[in-house]
């Protein structure tokens, strides 16, 4: 996460669904990095339409 920092990310999506085994995981990586980015889920991909 420190390296997506480094060259300018700000936002990191995550595109699962929401019975993804990985989920758990997910969060908490995201609880770990939450001082360096964003985080934000996609659970559908008709979300990335809008």
């Amino acid at each position: 996460m420190p390296k997506a920092k480094e060259y300018g990310c700000k936002i990191i999506y995550f595109i699962i669904d929401k019975g993804n085994s990985l989920k758990e995981e997910l969060e908490g990586q995201a609880a770990d990095s939450k001082e360096l980015l964003e985080f934000k889920y996609i659970y559908d991909l008709e979300e990335t339409l809008l």
